[in-house]
């Protein structure tokens, strides 16, 4: 059993949430327009800061209210000190109080700030130039349920068991988070702690991370307004810094791709039993749904969080997923098929590329590259003979040039498409492709990349529709067999193709469930 207390978050976060007032300092800018002013801080919908106005040294392109690079703006408070990067604070109105006293003239003209900001904490820059242990929280409408999805996991005891939270433990290069979802009273938390000392940077890219592969897998990304908590010890008991953490907002419309509940994706007959030779009862037939019911690796979470972390083209691809599963299919489509193939150039090498030939048998290799030599002599011979007379120089250099990408067309004649490497990490991961599955990679991708109609117009649109809805989870479900194996994950995984074949009509081998 952990020990975990949150009410020392909520108690400053609380604190750090009170609308307050106090007075403004700028960096070591004594002459800009916010320093010495006084200033209140709101908290609603948004954050605001509402300085006091000023007189205003410049009426026309305000630069009485621009910030040098990484200036930071300190909100001196009688409770609680705030800090914000001066990049963070955002003009969202400006206004001018006297503007229409008649006793006013330009030089007594006074202007009125009001900004949004989008970073704040209540600890100077410096403070997040160590390594500190962090706490990441994040309040949500549903708490999470770990159990029976992953494993191994234990129970956590919040705030001396007022509640239990079921946790599991995410090691990321030598370095361990707990991931778990609890509730405080009414309200529920996501909330993910590092048990090592890590910087702040490294710490938001984790939970980033951690937040892509729980979307990849169960098909919710959680986002919104959080914040992240600092401490000195790795008992996370009391938090020294609150930072304002902003991420992307909820995206619920994925696709669950991994399951332990499959009476969701699959029908089970009733179970009939016999009696046997020696007059015991045994059951006929073996499926059952306990033979799918097994919970996600946590190493194999790890593993896909340390890819998106330390492959670009893999943190890519999982943007190209989470972000346009909710897209129009003329969008999700070509995407889909763009993560795929930047996952395809991680599973393979290029020195490992073995589709680079058509035929690779040494003799008929051999015999093509003479015949392509042969035909680039006689294009050669060709321009020469064709060529007109009073060519300017820049006019030969263009025909040449037109000539030479034939010639270079026909040395590559023997080249494997890029359809055949999109083929090969399934093959070097055993998994075989089905027909749909093969008429996408060499078919339907070819389609989307040189902009022809998908298909025949006349068949209708509803028809159409079906057809390229069928595509996209042929190709997700691609995406996601790829990801699971360079994870290292072998297993079942929800077949989305069979099930939504409900919508879209169309004939799919295999159940409910794959195993790859």
């Amino acid at each position: 059993m952990i020990d975990k207390c949150i009410n020392a978050n909520l108690k400053l976060l609380q604190k750090f949430r009170t609308n307050n007032s106090g007075i403004l300092t700028t960096g070591n800018s004594k002459n800009h327009s916010f320093n010495g002013l006084s200033a209140t801080i709101e908290f609603g919908r948004n954050i605001e800061l509402k300085p006091d106005a000023f007189l205003s040294k410049d009426l026309n392109d305000n630069k009485d209210i621009r910030f040098r690079k990484g200036t930071e703006v300190k909100l001196s408070c009688s409770l609680l000190d705030y800090y914000i990067s001066g990049s963070d604070l955002l003009p969202s109105s400006i206004k001018f109080p006297n503007f229409n006293n008649p006793e006013v003239d330009a030089n007594s003209l006074k202007k009125q700030i009001i900004a949004n900001i989008h970073n704040l904490s209540n600890q100077s820059k410096t403070h997040y130039k160590k390594n500190r242990f962090y706490r990441f929280l994040l309040p949500v409408e549903k708490g999470l349920s770990f159990q029976g999805d992953f494993y191994p996991y234990e129970f956590a005891k919040v705030d001396a068991a007022t509640n239990n939270a079921l946790t599991i433990n995410i090691e990321i290069e030598n370095e361990n988070y707990h991931f778990f979802s609890t509730h405080i009273k009414k309200q529920h938390y996501i909330v993910i702690d590092s048990l090592n000392k890590v910087m702040l940077e490294r710490f938001t890219q984790v939970v980033n991370s951690i937040f892509m592969t729980y979307a990849f897998l169960k098909g919710t990304y959680y986002g919104g307004l959080a914040h992240i908590f600092s401490y000195n010890d790795v008992e996370l008991r009391r938090p020294i810094g609150i930072r304002v953490f902003e991420s992307s907002e909820t995206i619920s419309k994925g696709y669950e791709i991994h399951t332990t509940n499959p009476y969701k994706y699959m029908k089970f007959r009733s179970p009939k039993f016999i009696k046997n030779k020696k007059g015991m009862i045994e059951r006929i037939g073996k499926d059952t749904a306990k033979n799918y019911m097994f919970e996600f690796p946590m190493e194999n979470y790890s593993k896909l969080c340390e890819l998106i972390l330390l492959r670009g083209s893999i943190l890519r691809s999982f943007i190209l997923i989470i972000d346009c599963s909710n897209s129009p299919l003329e969008l999700k489509i070509p995407a889909f098929f763009v993560a795929l193939e930047n996952i395809t150039n991680v599973v393979v090498n290029k020195g490992e590329n073995n589709s680079g030939e058509i035929f690779e048998e040494k003799e008929i290799n051999k015999q093509i590259k003479q015949i392509s030599k042969e035909a680039a002599k006689k294009i050669k011979v060709l321009e020469q003979e064709t060529r007109p007379k009073g060519l300017s120089s820049i006019e030969l250099k263009e025909r040449k040039a037109n000539y030479e990408r034939l010639i270079t067309k026909l040395h590559q004649i023997n080249k494997g498409s890029n359809n055949q490497k999109l083929a090969e990490p399934f093959e070097k991961f055993g998994y075989i492709l089905s027909k749909d599955e093969e008429n996408a990679l060499y078919i339907h991708r070819n389609k989307f990349i040189h902009g022809d109609d998908f298909f025949i117009p006349d068949l209708g649109f509803d028809k159409e529709f079906k057809e390229l809805f069928h595509l996209s989870f042929l190709v997700y479900t691609l995406c996601a067999i790829l990801l699971l194996k360079l994870s290292g994950f072998s297993g079942y995984i929800v077949n989305l193709p069979k099930a939504y074949a409900y919508i879209t009509k169309q004939k799919t081998s295999g159940r409910g469930l794959i195993k790859i």
